[in-house]
């Protein structure tokens, strides 16, 4: 679970969607109006509709995840955010990444046992158990990352919505369609 750097959470607010939207629009770079700005304080660069949200965080001394996607589902006074937290824009990015982990440490290891020790010799053993170590560093280094920065998201949203998070149970079964 610690080296899936992807997680949902889910908001109960009392805010309506055009104010949700609001307080998005007001720290968000949005690609669709040509990244303007007005002179506030941005937090992230996105896009943004009146179902949902996404989210790339560009303030490094903020320290939240790297991006955040939402679906925002309710009536008027009764809304809940379904966030998800990313440390990969693209959960496929992340799949391919540990495949071919995987798919090399497979290698290294047949190696091993079709040439012995003899392996050892070879300047391109070398080569590929450094791949190996720097791209296990690289998504270790990323699954810390995200896990650290993972409560200050979670308080930066519920500051942002005035909301409290909910687990998944209590959302009422037609939201949640």
């Amino acid at each position: 679970m610690w080296l899936f750097p992807f997680k949902n959470y889910y908001f109960k607010t009392e805010l309506s969607r055009q104010q949700i939207t609001q307080a998005v629009l007001d720290l968000t770079f949005l690609s669709d109006q040509g990244y303007r700005t007005d002179g506030k304080r941005k937090y992230f660069y996105g896009e943004l509709d009146p179902e949902s949200f996404v989210l790339q965080s560009i303030r490094q001394e903020d320290k939240l995840v790297p991006y955040t996607e939402a679906r925002m589902r309710g009536v008027e006074d009764d809304m809940y955010l379904f966030l998800t937290f990313k440390a990969f824009k693209f959960r496929r990015i992340y799949i391919i990444l540990v495949a071919f982990l995987m798919l090399s440490i497979g290698l290294l290891v047949s190696d091993f046992m079709e040439y012995g020790k003899a392996v050892l010799y070879n300047p391109p053993f070398y080569l590929f158990l450094s791949i190996i170590l720097g791209m296990s560093a690289y998504l270790i280094w990323r699954c810390y990352q995200f896990w650290r920065l993972n409560s200050n998201s979670i308080n930066f949203y519920r500051g942002l919505f005035e909301a409290d998070l909910v687990p998944y149970k209590s959302i009422p079964v037609v939201f949640k369609l």
